[in-house]
This record gives structure tokens, sequence and C-alpha cells, in this order.
């Protein structure tokens, strides 16, 4: 299995869904938006952008994406952004977010076996794939 992100990003429409394929047969498992925004836009889908994303061998998947609407730019040029970041898990039809925040590391999604790690206000946190 392999899982990436697939994005057309134009200044007035925007679309980001994961898409999961099985390599042996190259059949699309999973084509879901890469969450799901505050309020829907006509030609937006998903919310932004992954930062990290882990698959597992049955074509389950998690990944963090960086919500556009609820992150915002330094307050002053010399300030860091601030990035709000969800994470989602999706097996078979079934997408759950687990977990959101700005205090989500953005380099910290892991996947051992089933189970999904990642780090929020600084301790680890997790969730089963099914």
């Amino acid at each position: 299995m392999v899982a990436f992100e697939s994005f057309n990003s134009e200044p007035e429409e925007g679309e980001w869904y994961v898409v999961v394929r099985d390599l042996r047969t190259g059949r699309r498992v999973l084509h879901v938006p890469t969450g799901t925004p505050l309020a829907p836009e006509r030609y937006f889908v998903g919310v932004g952008p992954v930062v990290g994303m882990v698959v597992k061998a049955d074509g389950g998947v998690a990944w963090m994406a960086e919500e556009l609407e609820r992150s915002r730019p330094p307050e002053d040029a010399e300030g860091p952004a601030v990035s709000y970041l969800d994470v989602y898990a999706a097996e078979g039809s079934v997408t759950r977010l687990l977990a959101a925040g700005t205090d989500i590391d953005p380099s910290s999604l892991a996947l051992a076996g089933s189970t999904v790690y990642w780090i929020e206000a600084g301790k680890p946190a997790s969730a089963e794939l099914k």
C-alpha cells in the first residue's frame, strides 16, 4: 500500500485529498478529503495540506493536516506562524478526527503495528487503527 496527498490549489479554489493505492493491483483503496472545514466553501475540499502520513499494509491510514482556516500567519514580521493541525485516521469508509490544535508536533506522527502515535502538548498520544 502507498498513501499520498493529491491536491489542486489555485487562488480561488483548493482541493486536498488523502489517497491510498494498492501497489499490487493499482486499485484505489481510499480517496477522502484531508478533513472537514468549519465553514464549507463551494470551491474548497479538505482542510489544507498534509504534513505527515502513515499507512498500514491493509490500507488503514492516519495523517496530520494543517487546517488553513484556523492557522494564523505571524502577528508581526518577526514572530512565528501558528499552525493548527488536525490528526485523522481512516479505515475503510470511516474517517475519524483523533486530535486537533496548535500544540501538536508536526513531525511526531508514527505507526507501530496498528497504533498511530503523535505528540500533543509535549505528551505522547495514540489511537488504534482498526
